[in-house]
């Protein structure tokens, strides 16, 4: 069984600007998970040209 966490799941933190969405992918990750469904509320993709830049930092599974 693979473990997977939305995005969603941490809105209130990202609400509250304890993380960034980068930061939730690194949570879920650091906690098993394998795969993140990118949900956009609290957060706006269209916002964020650089996220894609940024994520490809991140490790893949």
């Amino acid at each position: 069984m693979k473990l997977g966490v939305s995005t969603y799941s941490l809105l209130p933190a990202i609400e509250r600007g304890q993380m960034t969405v980068l930061e939730v992918v690194e949570w879920i990750a650091a906690h098993g998970g394998t795969h993140v469904e990118v949900v956009p509320f609290g957060f706006r993709l269209t916002d964020n040209p650089g996220l894609t830049d940024e994520s490809e930092r991140l490790p893949s599974a």
